[in-house]
């Protein structure tokens, strides 16, 4: 050990040598970097961007001057805050590969969601907003909403310069006006080819995009040379990709899972087609109101910025009062954590139009939109005029004046202006007019005449040009804290857009549908690639057999509905018939995906059972061919399910990550069938009840001329394994008589009703069905009931009455349309697709006429209401056996009335005064109050995507909860009341550009499930802006939105659920904890050919590796159910997850990603995962691995090693593991040369390129010694190694020795040819050892660690350590490796503890140590990979300690021994 620390003190006083030299050569730099020190100033965040700095583990000193130094330390700052934002991104959840001592899971609820209940000390929450916020509406002159604005001119010269970006944009509707295609063709195509050919030729010229859709059908359509001149720009960031989102998603109505998946979708094509090209920026302009969950799930995709236009227009005025309007928007439960911060910008005006943005007045922001010169013309009668030298310093004059008084709304001295409107620059002639004028104005606003008088600069930029900038005054101040939501928008007097909360709700039924059914079909292939990934033969045929282009497509059809005009129900009728028609052809598709991988399964299962049995292949057997049990006839018709036959097997798949018990119904032609092997009492037959022409029928076909056939219901009990599917077979055997339902009437007797004899009898005349009046109690309601449940039913209107011998009371309502008022402002306008301006209160849809039968089972017990007959409604109450909720249906045809609204009410005793709660995309819950007083009916409706409730507003008192899988528009209007708008017809359009009204009805239904709940909380949070569902609630939830697939085959399959289950098809070991849920499995898309097509079309195929999205529920545990419950199977996790022990991982590894995956990382090693180096797998030349170091963000940061013996494969693990390595390796000398290799490459003051030259040749240098070293190197390591477990140390070294003797001399030569076939020129040669020499140092280093056994530790990680450098001593590169060393030492702890005993320099081993156990086999053998795994592993111990304390020293001492016994144990066994 001394020996060592003699050692490191000469190599000390030679790195102060080497450091002296290094001083010199940077003073000779000062005059060339002072003339730059400004410009590198403004390319600042350019230069944080590309310098490789591991500034926070600290792991290089720098050692210059004070002015490098400044510029670097602000460099340094602004980039420790991008790495901080990008490892929160990535190190949740925490992913846990070993068997750990992870708590047992518990049934109980007692999760503790105190600290998730904000404790309000964020600067502006907007219920507070709007408790304070008048709403008055009072005229502020030209800026009408707001105030005249004014400022001081005289003192703007002696402020800091005004910086404004100009940002030029296209806001692209995929479809409102016009259909998506029509879209494309008519207009898109020609905006991106204008404004691509036209920003070549005008290199200041800057545009942002944001729809991925067009942006693919572009792709698509063009050659590649066309594609090459738009992706050029991307790179080059002339051109940015703001979202970079399939579309521009809707934030009221669209559940979060398609949220995800529109957002997955375009990431994926711009990582495929982009070169991994990562938005960092959101554009949202045009959504009606905008919700937090959206800023979250962008946050974790690992975008930083946001934009948004659409707020209430009083909430604008107030926050641009206190210059608020940029913000950081903090999730509800973030608890002031800050976790989940996004920096956000909101534009305070009307519109994202140009009259709109560029300041207050649009009569002058108008004049500047000079597309209206040429057409359109300004409202306010003052056209633009061509700007020319006569009238450039008014002009300019009259903009800056606009300019500055949008400024004085914001706090960073740096303005955004966009300019750009719906679907603008669609030809050479509007951008040209755009640029020419603007180009003119800016040059003379920055002239030095025009900088004296404005103090002002303006250009042309991007959002990330703006935000970079806003950027540098963030690091000086803090910005603005904002919690809640944007809901309900309102642009101007009483004009609330909360109508498309429900217009058009069967394609919002449908969007449900699609959803669904595609996370089905991807769970499905996801589950598919993980079972057969280990054999070749099986996964190929399996992709051969499920076409994957199928769910691409079904995908992008699903995503494109997400745009703020499709699940809305705000386009033209044909443009919806047109979305309609997509997602029917996206749920046929994911029908073919579902049937197609379940079919591959059995048959695969078939297969091995006739090769057991010697038979025949199954090809020449039966063919297994399966239906999912549901199919619609048209795009506008309501879903139906297939009759089936008996004999035939049922498949159940479970989307669930979760056991569940579920009543499964199939429509059957005969009564006399059943179940096979499951019991009779978990059985029933019940009628299928209809309504025709306002009479109660049964259901049948007439398809046969001599007699019809019937049709009946058979449901039955079923259990299902997560993810899982399991298959009971459909036989003709008789149930008994108390499996079939008694059936009750209400006014009639149903035995009197001639068309249903032939139903209701058997072949011998007996009734098949026990059919009687109702019996009613003494309050003239009708009781039914289960153990978990009980209602009463109204008898007169066959309504629910009472659920637990609670009041909760549903019934129906309507509302008109107000006439126009045209004396009051805003008056004029009138319900449309946007907006819901009804005539007054609601009014009760008469129940006079209602008729009711009661089916009553053993499993299920239903209540059919025909209702009113204008309406056409159709409405079941239903109670389940061991289900704690009540489900409602409602199906509604309000086709033959107009201005006509239709609601159902539930009204209840429970004292919720003005407070209710509703969901925000169905992910989380925020709390909503109603402001008679000052806010109109209208703007009290919100969006209920799946939930609204209310509670008692004490302690101890009740929670109703209702439950739907389709988004509407919902309110409380008075205490006990909630209220849900099911359909809306209306004969006049809103003025907000559709021109039509909603008129296109059909048919609807709609799903709801009620819950009622004892509420006990030990605190109340009535100050908290969230609310928690129930584990009841939630789980609820989630079945009703993700039911079993049912599936039928065309015959009994013969296959039991025994071999089902030894056939492990479900990814899942076990079920997972109720409280975690797994949102999405997706298969990743290869980057495709657009050039090679199939059938016309592009051909996709899937990567094998898998997407899984995991989201943890937050229950609150206040609340129970009265009523006696089945045993609950649902266990609750303690926030962890091992998901080693829960995942069936057949081969490969796991690790954190960003959402859209389009920034990996594994767990707890933080570098750029996934970066594409070069197309091929060679070695990269110096220009490929510089741009990918530009792009790693300094992710270095070496912790625990996974344990899995593949990678997953489509990722090239060569690149990676290269990158990891390399990075280490780099890190000190790219610190010293990053300033100045920058400055050569982006100012370009080397114009003979010498100095880039000799930076290049250092840097090859380093890459091509690390090369040699890791070939020839480890190999010899991992020999000595095994020789460690025996005594004979000596003979260890002896041959270690004459292996370094041999690359000494001879290995030197391979490297030489290496270097210059790949660099082309030659590299300035160091003075070379002699062998002597070299095997002098190796015997120093190798002996001196290696007397006594006990130190048998502290050598293995000194030979790592240390024969690591060998080679590049003995290449000469001595200065770097000692100042490396002396660095590490420096900035080291003196002493680890193993076994009570000291030893030094396991710190510096540790970081210095950089090999993944799983490293290609392109470097090491298995043999080399396995045993250096092992010695990482007791390495990264060490390291936790330093570098995040994860373990104490006691821990540490038992970490160490565990692992020491496992590596030597293990050692033994290596070949």
């Amino acid at each position: 050990m001394q020996k060592i620390e003699e050692d490191v003190i000469k190599l000390k006083n030679d790195a102060d040598i080497q450091i002296n030299k290094l001083r010199e050569e940077i003073k000779n730099d000062k005059k060339i970097i002072n003339q730059y020190k400004e410009k590198i100033l403004e390319l600042e965040d350019e230069v944080k961007k590309k310098s490789k700095i591991n500034y926070e583990n600290n792991i290089v000193k720098p050692i210059i001057d004070k002015q490098k130094n400044q510029v670097i330390e602000e460099k340094l700052k602004s980039m420790k805050k991008k790495i901080k934002e990008e490892q929160n991104v990535l190190k949740e959840p925490k992913i846990i590969n070993e068997i750990s001592s992870i708590k047992s899971s518990t049934k109980s609820c007692k999760m503790d969601i105190k600290k998730l209940f904000s404790s309000n000390n964020n600067d502006v929450q907007m219920l507070n907003v709007y408790e304070t916020i008048p709403f008055s509406n009072i005229d502020g002159g030209v800026w009408r909403q707001g105030w005249d604005i004014t400022y001081d001119k005289k003192n703007i010269l002696f402020e800091p310069k005004l910086r404004v970006f100009v940002v030029p944009h296209s806001h692209n509707d995929p479809g409102w006006l016009k259909t998506f295609e029509n879209y494309y063709n008519d207009q898109v195509d020609f905006i991106l080819s204008t404004v691509t050919d036209f920003i070549i030729k005008n290199d200041d010229m800057r545009f942002i995009y944001a729809e991925m859709s067009f942006l693919e059908k572009y792709w698509d359509k063009k050659n590649s040379t066309e594609r090459e001149k738009i992706k050029q720009l991307v790179k080059d960031g002339k051109i940015e990709i703001v979202t970079g989102g399939w579309v521009m998603t809707d934030e009221a109505n669209s559940h979060y899972f398609a949220q995800i998946m529109e957002l997955f979708e375009g990431h994926e094509f711009l990582k495929n087609h982009f070169d991994n090209y990562k938005p960092k920026n959101h554009w949202s302009i045009d959504p009606f109101g905008l919700s937090p969950t959206m800023a979250y799930l962008l946050k974790k995709s690992n975008l930083t910025s946001m934009a948004i236009q659409r707020v209430h227009y009083e909430v604008k005025k107030y926050l641009a009062e206190k210059k608020q309007l940029e913000f950081n928007w903090r999730q509800l439960w973030d608890n002031d954590e800050g976790k989940t911060d996004i920096f956000t910008s909101l534009f305070p005006f009307f519109s994202y139009d140009i009259p709109h943005t560029c300041g207050p007045d649009p009569s002058i922001c108008c004049q500047f939109d000079f597309l209206r010169m040429l057409k359109y013309g300004c409202d306010w009668k003052i056209n633009p005029v061509k700007i020319i030298s006569k009238n450039i310093k008014e002009r300019a004059q009259l903009l800056v004046d606009q300019y500055r008084k949008k400024s004085t709304l914001f706090k960073y001295n740096t303005l955004l202006v966009p300019l750009g409107d719906d679907f603008r620059y669609e030809t050479k002639e509007e951008i040209s007019i755009q640029y020419d004028n603007y180009k003119k104005l800016f040059d003379y606003i920055n002239s030095p005449e025009g900088v004296k008088t404005f103090n002002m600069e303006v250009k042309f930029g991007t959002l990330k040009d703006y935000f970079d900038e806003v950027n540098k005054k963030l690091s000086k101040e803090t910005a603005t804290i904002l919690t809640g939501d944007f809901f309900t928008y309102a642009d101007h007097d009483d004009h609330y857009w909360s109508g498309y909360y429900t217009s058009r709700p069967f394609y919002k039924k449908l969007d449900r549908l699609v959803q669904h059914y595609l996370r089905g079909a991807d769970l499905l292939y996801s589950t598919s690639i993980m079972r057969y990934s280990k054999n070749t033969n099986l996964l190929e045929n399996y992709k051969n057999k499920v076409n994957y282009s199928l769910l691409v497509e079904g995908r992008r059809y699903m995503s494109l509905f997400q745009h703020h005009d499709g699940v809305t129900g705000t386009a033209k009728s044909f443009v919806m018939n047109d979305y309609s028609g997509k997602m029917l052809k996206a749920i046929e598709n994911c029908f073919t995906i579902i049937q197609n991988s379940i079919e591959f399964f059995l048959k695969n299962i078939k297969n091995k059972k006739y090769e057991i049995n010697g038979s025949e292949n199954i090809k020449n057997n039966d063919v297994i061919k399966l239906t999912v049990n549901e199919y619609m006839e048209s795009s506008d018709t309501l879903p139906s399910s297939y009759v089936i036959n008996q004999n035939t097997s049922i498949i159940l798949y479970n989307p669930l990550s979760r056991e569940v018990d579920e009543i499964i119904c199939l429509k059957i032609n005969s009564y006399e069938m059943r179940i096979k092997n499951v019991k009779e009492k978990d059985q029933e037959i019940r009628p299928i009840i209809e309504v025709t022409d306002n009479h109660f029928i049964f259901s049948y076909s007439s398809s046969n001329q001599n007699r019809k056939k019937n049709f009946y219901e058979l449901c039955f009990k079923a259990n299902i394994g997560p993810l899982d599917i399991k298959i009971y077979d459909l036989i003709k055997k008789r149930l008994p008589k108390e499996c079939f339902v008694k059936i009750n009437g209400s006014d009639i007797n149903v035995k009197t009703i001639d068309i249903t004899e032939n139903y209701l009898k058997d072949d011998e005349g007996n009734y098949i069905f026990d059919i009687d009046r109702v019996i009613k109690n003494n309050e003239g309601h009708i009781d039914l009931k289960f153990n978990s449940v009980s209602i009463s039913i109204n008898d007169k209107t066959g309504f629910l009455s009472h659920i637990n011998n609670e009041i909760v009371e549903t019934s129906f309502s309507k509302y008109g349309v107000r006439s126009p008022i045209h004396s009051k402002p805003g008056g004029e306008v009138v319900s449309g697709a946007y907006l819901f301006l009804p005539d007054g209160p609601s009014t009760k849809i008469s129940s006079d006429d209602n008729s009711y039968i009661i089916l009553d089972g053993n499993l299920k017990k239903t209540v059919i209401v025909k209702g009113n007959r204008q309406t056409y409604l159709f409405h079941k109450t239903e109670i389940i056996k061991d289900k704690l909720y009540v489900s409602v249906k409602n199906e509604i045809g309000i086709m033959d009335l107009f201005d006509f609204e239709m609601a159902m009410e539930i009204k209840s005793e429970i004292n919720s005064e003005d407070i209710f709660y509703t969901d925000l995309n169905g992910y989380q819950v925020i709390r909503r109050k109603r402001f008679d007083d000052k806010i109109p009916l209208q703007g009290n409706f919100y969006p209920m995507p799946s939930t609204i409730y209310i509670e008692d507003s004490k302690k101890k008192g009740k929670r109703l909860s209702l439950i739907g899988n389709q988004p509407l528009g919902c309110s409380s209007l008075s205490s006990g009341k909630m209220e849900v708008i099911l359909d809306r017809r209306l004969t006049q359009d809103d003025s907000r550009g559709l021109a039509s009204g909603v008129l296109d009805n059909v048919k609807t239904r709609s799903s709801f499930r009620i819950i009622l709940e004892e509420i006990e909380k030990e605190e109340l949070f009535n100050n908290s802006p969230t609310g928690f569902l129930s584990k009841v609630s939630q789980l609820t939830n989630q079945q009703m939105h993700y039911q079993p697939i049912i599936l039928f085959s065309n015959n009994l399959l013969n296959i039991n659920n025994k071999e089902i289950l030894s056939n492990n098809f479900s990814p899942l070991k076990e079920s997972l904890p109720c409280d975690y849920h797994v949102v999405g499995m997706r298969a990743e898309t290869k980057k495709c050919d657009y050039d090679k097509r199939e059938n016309g079309g592009i051909v996709y195929n899937s990567e094998n590796s898998i997407g899984l999205i995991l989201q943890r529920y937050a229950f609150d545990c206040s609340l129970t159910y009265q009523k006696k419950q089945k045993e609950d199977k649902c266990f609750e996790s303690e926030g962890e997850l091992n998901l080693k022990e829960k995942i069936n991982l057949i081969s490969g590894k796991i690790f954190n990603s960003s959402l859209t995956m389009m920034l990996y990382i594994e767990a707890f090693i933080y570098y750029c995962f996934i970066i594409k180096l070069v197309d091929s797998k060679d070695r990269p030349n110096f220009e490929d691995l510089l741009d990918a170091i530009d792009e790693c963000d300094l992710l270095v940061n070496f912790g625990s090693l996974l344990d899995f013996n593949e990678s997953i494969s489509g990722h090239d693990e060569w690149h990676v593991s290269y990158l990891k390595f390399l990075n280490l390796r780099l890190d000190f000398y790219y610190f010293q040369h990053s300033l100045e290799l920058r400055t050569y490459r982006n100012l370009h003051y080397d114009p003979d390129g010498t100095k880039k030259k000799v930076a290049q040749k250092k840097l090859c240098r380093v890459i091509d010694d690390m090369d040699s070293s890791i070939v020839t190197l480890f190999p010899n390591i991992n020999s000595g190694i095994k020789n460690l477990t025996n005594s004979n140390t000596e003979e260890y070294i002896n041959k270690l020795r004459q292996e370094i003797i041999k690359i000494c001399s001879t290995d030197r030569k391979i490297f030489n040819k290496v270097v210059f076939k790949r660099h082309g020129d030659p590299i300035v040669q160091q003075k070379e050892e002699t062998e002597d020499e070299c095997v002098a140092k190796v015997k120093t280093i190798f002996t001196s660690s290696c007397n006594r056994e006990k130190e048998l530790m502290d050598f293995c990680l000194t030979v790592m350590f240390k024969a690591g450098r060998i080679i590049e001593e003995c290449y000469g590169d001595v200065d770097d490796v000692v100042k490396r060393i002396v660095e590490i030492k420096r900035n080291s702890p003196s002493i680890c503890y193993y076994n009570n005993s000291a030893f030094p320099n396991c710190t510096i081993m540790a970081e210095s140590i950089n090999v993944d156990g799983d490293n290609s086999k392109h470097f090491f053998k298995n043999s080399t990979y396995q045993a250096l795994k092992k010695v990482t592993q007791i390495c990264e111990v060490i390291f936790a300690v330093h570098k995040r304390n994860y373990y104490t020293q006691k821990q540490l001492l038992m970490e160490l021994e565990e692992k020491s016994t496992s590596f030597f144990g293990s050692l033994k066994n290596v070949k």
